[in-house]
């Protein structure tokens, strides 16, 4: 039994030479040793059975490992080269991406979607927030329900209502729409089966002016209670 420290990495069959018995071919389990069995500074384990080598066993180098973490928050990545190295914890709010090469921290803003990409409604990787979704063109951009009275009731975006006479109000916008190519939809409750009908008499990019009639063409509320309006378009 021999043993011994590997000089080399064998890349195929082996022999080792061991003083007058010259170079013998090494074996295991009855057949030739293949590439990768043997590593630089192993100590390998060999006996002698008069006409071969057989390898026993073979024992890796101990190498001693150092961990890269050092800091709490810290993560393991592999390097350009594929080895182990240490990523620092990100700053706050802060997320664990990627820049297309590296895992990498990213802002979170980098995945939020802006005014614009709301606007455009084509971008698909960037993620809306409750404070911008109302830039999304299918998002209504105005709606109200108030008292023939005037009596503001619920609503979104809506400063004032003015009651500027029977059958005529005047809706005040907090944000104004950026134009006046916008859409609005009209509908009321009555406390009786009466037609009245309800339009749009101006579009202001601050206000939207409206009026009942009836169906003679005369201001009239009839029996209508109160007045719902939406609106549609680009701030």
């Amino acid at each position: 039994i021999l043993c011994f420290d590997a000089s080399f990495q064998n890349t195929g069959n082996a022999t080792l030479n061991v003083d007058v018995l010259g170079a013998i071919t090494l074996y295991r389990n009855g057949a030739e040793i293949p590439a990768g069995t043997i590593e630089k500074d192993q100590k390998v384990l060999v006996t002698y059975d008069g006409t071969n080598f057989e390898v026993l066993s073979v024992t890796r180098a101990i190498t001693t490992y150092t961990d890269p973490i050092s800091t709490r928050g810290d993560i393991i990545r592999g390097d350009s080269s594929g080895d182990v190295e240490r990523l620092a914890v990100g700053n706050a709010d802060e997320i664990l991406g990627t820049d297309g090469t590296d895992a990498a921290w990213r802002a979170i803003t980098s995945y939020v979607a802006a005014q614009a990409d709301l606007e455009g409604a084509t971008a698909v990787t960037a993620y809306t927030s409750p404070g911008r979704q109302e830039f999304h063109p299918s998002a209504a951009k105005v709606w109200v329900e108030f008292a023939v009275d005037g009596t503001l009731g619920n609503s979104f975006n809506v400063a004032s209502v003015d009651d500027d006479g029977v059958g005529n109000f005047g809706i005040n916008l907090s944000t104004a729409f950026s134009g006046t190519g916008y859409s609005v939809v009209l509908s009321g409750d009555t406390s009786a089966n009466t037609q009245i009908l309800l339009w749009v008499e101006t579009r202001n990019t601050g206000s939207i002016e409206i009026q009942l009639h009836d169906t003679g063409g005369t201001d009239n509320e009839g029996s209508v209670t109160d007045v719902m309006l939406t609106a549609f378009g680009d701030q």
